[in-house]
């Protein structure tokens, strides 16, 4: 086995065709079963004849069915030495000759999640919560643990897991189509996200359904999409004593509506915090100017108390940034929600060359209008932190193009035990 692809398989070449091996490593001798017809090529591990050196025994009793931790198998230091190589090979695909730091380790290796998306589906007439094992798919792996979680979370998982066990077809509640654990003040809370419109018994029902679930963080719950997104723009539902998610913003704990995106690795997220501080108060920029900015994490670290523009779509996110900015003592931190497609357009035509401009995209990456605003605007500084080395790739292709280059490429670990990575990439323009 040569390398690790994007998606955890181990990389082997047979008579020049490479083949994706699912439960490889590299440097493994096995014997192989070729599927060439798949689509990639794809081959089953028959039987490892030669394990490899960096192969270490994973401490879930979980991980032979989930697809949670994947390289837990995977001794870290070599995880981050193929994340690295991951990162450098995906970009140099889109953009050339790049060089690529080596990547930051997280603070913890596990146990470092302070929230776990879960999805919920039926099976033999029985309710199962666990991994969902592919996108848009309605099944997955059950799980009563998980070593990626913080300990408070896990008691909350194995109270929700006996639940499922009990619900069946029959007589069962409507159920969720995803559930989230998070940190709160007091210990683990719940998020219930329904597909569709919430409807009136929903509180009632689930309250009385998770009385014997260990959550003194409390139930909210959530209208959503089919695939249980939150949808945002609908009422949000909180029962009477459910406290807000907990996270970190440079080693301080920040409370945010748990239906808010946050960095699930709060120490991992923190370095990076800590490389925009540091680079803010080197720089002092004019302003900074946050884009897909959220309550504005990012944003602020690098603001400290200079000017500072969040844009958002989501509201839900005002009340945190200014509790961030009193925090942090910033009073010129100023909040433009709507959809960013538009407000981004204003925004650019006062992006000056001492500013600052942030973008924190999700998986998908930035808009291509977003990105031609910033090409047009007079900003000469960027920083980019994307969870999708391919999706930055293309998007460092349009930027590059338009006169910025990179000064510097850093890949955090904000998931170890998982093919995914964080990339942090600093831009400028001459």
């Amino acid at each position: 086995m040569e390398s690790l692809s994007t998606d955890g398989r181990a990389v082997v070449r047979v008579d020049g065709t490479v083949f994706f091996v699912g439960g490889a490593l590299p440097g493994d001798r096995a014997e192989l079963e070729l599927c060439p017809h798949t689509h990639p090529p794809s081959a089953r591990l028959v039987r490892l004849l030669e394990p490899s050196p960096y192969r270490a025994s994973h401490p879930c009793p979980e991980a032979v069915a989930c697809c949670g931790s994947v390289w837990g198998v995977l001794a870290y230091q070599e995880q981050l030495q193929h994340k690295r190589e991951l990162v450098l090979r995906t970009l140099r695909k889109a953009v050339g000759d790049i060089e690529v730091l080596p990547t930051v380790a997280s603070p913890l290796q596990w146990h470092y999640r302070n929230r776990l998306s879960l999805s919920v589906w039926m099976e033999h007439n029985r309710a199962r919560i666990g991994f969902q094992t592919e996108p848009r798919s309605r099944g997955g792996t059950p799980v009563r643990t998980c070593l990626l979680a913080h300990e408070s979370l896990l008691p909350c998982l194995r109270g929700l897991a006996d639940l499922a066990d009990d619900l069946h077809t029959d007589g069962a509640p409507r159920l969720p189509r995803r559930i989230q654990i998070h940190r709160t003040r007091r210990g683990a809370g719940v998020l219930l996200v329904f597909a569709g419109e919430l409807e009136e018994s929903d509180g009632p029902d689930w309250r009385a359904r998770l009385k014997n679930v260990p959550m003194p963080g409390g139930l909210w719950l959530a209208s959503g999409t089919r695939a249980g997104i939150a949808d945002l723009h609908k009422p949000l539902l909180r029962m009477p004593g459910a406290l807000p998610m907990l996270t970190a913003w440079l080693g301080n704990e920040v409370e945010v509506h748990p239906a808010e995106f946050c960095q699930a690795n709060s120490g991992a997220a923190d370095l990076v915090l800590e490389r925009l501080r540091s680079l803010g108060e080197s720089r002092k920029f004019a302003r900074v100017w946050d884009l897909y900015g959220g309550y504005g994490a990012l944003g602020m670290a690098a603001a400290g108390t200079r000017p500072l523009t969040v844009l958002e779509q989501t509201s839900l996110c005002r009340e945190t940034l200014e509790a961030l900015a009193a925090h942090a003592g910033n009073t010129q931190a100023e909040f433009m929600g709507g959809d960013l497609l538009r407000t981004v357009k204003n925004a650019a035509s006062r992006m000056m060359a001492d500013d600052l401009v942030i973008l924190d995209p999700p998986r998908s990456g930035a808009h291509r209008e977003v990105l031609m605003a910033l090409a047009e605007s007079h900003a000469r500084h960027a920083a980019y932190l994307s969870c999708n080395p391919a999706r930055l790739g293309r998007d460092l292709a349009l930027l590059f193009a338009a006169g910025f280059r990179a000064a510097e490429i850093q890949p955090y670990d904000f998931f170890p035990q998982t093919p995914r990575i964080e990339v942090f990439c600093l831009l400028q323009r001459l």
